[in-house]
């Protein structure tokens, strides 16, 4: 499990939108590891230990990928609980900030939310500057100060954690590569092992037999 409350764009969050037939929060996926891989190891704005009230709403929600036919009637309330524990944390203020129309936190957020439905595709920091009602200077020092990165360096993220996702469910690494929006599978493979510390083929297997260790474990208890 995670072992920070990390409020900043660079959450654990995956990307928005997924490709056909994938199924991202299978249990073999949460037990591989993907779900709980920070999209960047570098702190943005608000980094604070995750206390137990809202580490144990967080373990009941991903419990329900065990049980789907609860998940209706219970996600929502623990996605409630989320919330509340939340906004009650140390980092409560700047979610309040977030939640503003107003606020340079918003503006980010609005730009954020389209890099993560349209991380496959180029993307330009005028443009981003535009949806954010902010000149390109202004909205890149911004985004920086709230993620600790890049809006070209967040899109890179998105990307590569994406491409991990795929790759542990058994994708083609250049069909990867491709769909992800890289257009040079080298390039791809190269900052895909400068991230995870593998090539993509290699951490796939890896992560693969960590699930099925821990499918065997679960089994045998």
């Amino acid at each position: 499990m995670p072992d920070v409350d990390r409020l900043s764009a660079d959450d654990v969050s995956c990307p928005a939108r997924g490709k056909a037939g994938d199924d991202r929060r299978s249990p073999a996926a949460v037990r591989s590891g993907f779900i709980f891989h920070c999209l960047t190891r570098t702190a943005g704005f608000g980094v604070s230990p995750v206390t137990p009230q809202l580490l144990a709403p967080w373990s009941r929600l991903l419990a329900l990928l065990e049980a789907p036919e609860d998940a209706p009637v219970l996600a929502p309330m623990l996605e409630r609980e989320i919330l509340y524990r939340l906004l009650q944390g140390p980092q409560g203020g700047v979610l309040r900030q977030i939640a503003q129309d107003n606020s340079r936190l918003s503006q980010i957020r609005q730009a954020i939310t389209w890099i993560r439905a349209h991380f496959d595709e180029p993307i330009r920091v005028e443009a981003l500057a535009e949806i954010a009602g902010m000149s390109p200077a202004s909205f890149h020092r911004h985004f920086k100060a709230a993620t600790a990165i890049s809006p070209l360096q967040y899109q890179k993220v998105l990307r590569l954690q994406e491409a991990r996702r795929l790759m542990v469910v058994n994708a083609d690494t250049t069909r990867t590569a491709y769909s992800v929006g890289y257009e040079s599978a080298s390039q791809f493979s190269r900052e895909y092992a400068r991230m995870f510390g593998a090539p993509p083929s290699r951490d796939a297997i890896r992560l693969r037999a960590q699930s099925l260790g821990l499918e065997e474990i679960n089994s045998a208890t």
